[in-house]
């Protein structure tokens, strides 16, 4: 496909190859997990087309490009009330990106990968702390089973929550039995994240 299919009429959301810029070199346990910093390279070098329909397709706001009518005709942009409400001061809830796309899929435009083009995001040092990544899960996951709850008709059930509590509570456990090991302690705080998020569910 190339850049030219940015012409592509029937593409709504082209998403770019994004690369990480550090300012520090993180952990291995946030490397490994950095699509939650709207890094997007593991997609590889390919252009992928995600098609059209009601589905959630990985478009990240850093490097996000939108055909401008697409946008005006199928975003509530009027009435920004009825989306996600993404970053809200000190939260870090996300998701309006995958919103933009789901509406954009379900009028009919297709929703891209686009390698050829690229762009640098800039990461502090703030950014890949511990404590911060942790929130940064949460906030991910439970703003994509928000998304999930809003179009997808997800139900978070007493029967899940309960099945992911028992999962924290073993996750807990294995915490502290657990012999050390370089980076353990940040891994397995990193998977309790994961795992109180799933818990938690939809905000």
């Amino acid at each position: 496909m190339g850049i030219s299919g940015m012409t592509d009429p029937s593409i709504g959301a082209l998403s770019s190859r994004v690369q990480a810029a550090y300012e520090v070199s993180p952990a291995p346990g946030v490397l490994k997990r950095q699509d939650y910093l709207a890094v997007n390279v593991r997609l590889g070098e390919s252009t992928i087309n995600f098609g059209a329909g009601p589905t959630i397709a990985p478009i990240i706001g850093a490097g996000m490009w939108l055909r401008r009518d697409a946008f005006l005709e199928n975003i509530p942009w009027r009435q920004p009330e009825t989306l996600l409400a993404d970053r809200t001061g000190t939260s870090l809830t996300s998701g309006g990106d995958s919103e933009f796309g789901f509406l954009l899929g379900r009028a009919g435009f297709s929703r891209v990968y686009e390698p050829h083009v690229r762009i640098a995001h800039l990461i502090p040092k703030s950014r890949v702390q511990s404590r911060y990544f942790f929130r940064l899960i949460v906030g991910n996951i439970r703003s994509d089973f928000t998304l999930r709850k809003k179009y997808l008709n997800y139900q978070h059930t007493f029967l899940r929550q309960l099945y992911e509590l028992l999962k924290v509570i073993l996750t807990i456990i294995q915490f502290l039995a657990a012999p050390f090991q370089p980076d353990g302690f940040r891994e397995r705080f990193f998977i309790l994240a994961g795992r109180w998020a799933q818990f938690k569910g939809p905000f």
